[in-house]
């Protein structure tokens, strides 16, 4: 058992290091109003393993998504973060229908 905490603490070690590289990446990319970065799978969890990609959704209202989402992969691919896998989850959601999904 107590491996299996230690191999968890370091993963868990490793994602917080590369969450803060990202957070701090991700500053120069312009949001706007109540827009968001959601991260979902193994980084949320603090889970990521040097193999990881980086699972996430734009929740947004503004017609802006796709120049946002392809600014975001520009500072991952600076900070060599692994982009969602083909057909992986990465979306642009409208805030309200995110919103509503989520209660229902």
């Amino acid at each position: 058992m107590k491996a299996h905490s230690s191999t968890y603490k370091q993963l868990r070690e490793l994602t917080e290091g590369k969450m803060k590289r990202i957070r701090k990446g991700l500053e120069s990319v312009k949001l706007e109003g109540g827009d968001m970065i959601l991260v979902c799978g193994s980084y949320a969890r603090r889970e990521a393993s040097s193999h990881s990609d980086l699972d996430y959704f734009l929740i947004s209202d503004g017609d802006y998504g796709n120049k946002v989402i392809a600014e975001v992969q520009h500072v991952l691919d600076s900070l060599q973060i692994r982009k969602p896998a083909e057909g992986a989850l990465l979306a642009v959601t409208p805030a309200m229908t995110m919103t509503l999904e989520m209660i229902y």
